[in-house]
């Protein structure tokens, strides 16, 4: 609703809808994810006030998968360099289910039987270029850089 002054009052709901195969319809490229279900169950709500000079939403409801996101937003544009205001917080998150799917020929997504993947995880993905072509001959899985299983 606009008012004369330039005010602004809206409620916005948009119900649970598939944000994976709407980026795909959109040509964005995602990558084949741990988890096929991610991104298939994202909604929102919120509710916007103000005027044309300032502008706030709260609350700020997003319900991703598994998460739920809780925040707020405001815009200040009477300033010479606009003020913006965010926060939120959110309840959980798995991110592994977000991250590429393992693939079968890289020496990183090997899987480590038994234990998550060494402190050393991260140098490993650096160093896989290097250490992939002395491990490449390797049936057993483990960490490429300290070779734990």
């Amino acid at each position: 609703r606009w008012s004369g002054d330039g005010e602004v009052k809206a409620k916005l709901n948009v119900p649970t809808w598939d944000a994976k195969s709407w980026l795909r319809d959109l040509g964005v490229e995602l990558p084949d994810m741990s988890d096929p279900d991610a991104l298939s169950a994202v909604a929102m709500q919120m509710n916007v006030s103000g005027s044309l000079q300032q502008l706030a939403v709260s609350p700020l409801v997003i319900d991703l998968d598994d998460s739920r996101i809780d925040g707020s937003a405001s815009v200040d544009l009477r300033q010479e360099v606009p003020a913006i205001e965010f926060s939120a917080s959110i309840n959980e998150v798995n991110l592994d289910r977000y991250m590429a799917a393992a693939d079968d020929d890289c020496i990183i997504c090997l899987p480590v039987a038994g234990h998550a993947p060494c402190l050393r995880f991260m140098e490993a993905r650096m160093a896989a270029a290097v250490l992939a072509p002395a491990r490449a001959g390797s049936s057993e899985p483990g960490c490429v850089l300290c070779e734990q299983r």
